[in-house]
């Protein structure tokens, strides 16, 4: 059980009561796949039902398995580290989404990705002339 994913949850608002709760709700098959579907369906994960159960639910009892010396320990770190930046993307993706006003770009003559920020200010680039203004 994550508490990785409890904690993102809960920052982005989509989960509020304890981590006891948290695992306890989320102990079965049933809630497990409707987590990932919720997900999925606003964004916040974009891979298959068994990567989210291999990653977020994975069984801490899985039987022994006996050390590769070939393998070194920072492999495993560097896994444990892309984890995190795989939930950090993810915060900041859906902050900049959200962040986004979708309705005033919608009625502008110039597109959004026209705009770009540089020393705190923003300049627009013509997609045609590639000159910035």
């Amino acid at each position: 059980m994550s508490k990785g994913l409890y904690d993102f949850l809960t920052k982005t608002g989509n989960y509020s009561k304890s981590f006891q709760d948290f695992q306890l709700q989320f102990s079965n098959e049933s809630n497990i796949q409707q987590l990932h579907e919720y997900m999925s369906s606003n964004g916040t994960y974009s891979k298959g039902l068994n990567e989210f159960k291999n990653q977020f639910f994975a069984s801490k009892t899985k039987v022994p398995i006996t050390p590769n010396p070939n393998i070194s320990n920072q492999n495993v770190e560097n896994k444990k580290e892309e984890e995190k930046l795989d939930v950090n993307e993810q915060l900041k993706t859906e902050a900049r989404d959200l962040a986004i006003d979708k309705d005033f770009w919608a009625t502008q003559k110039y597109k959004r990705e026209d705009y770009y920020l540089r020393d705190g200010k923003w300049y627009y680039k013509s997609p045609k002339t590639k000159k910035e203004f």
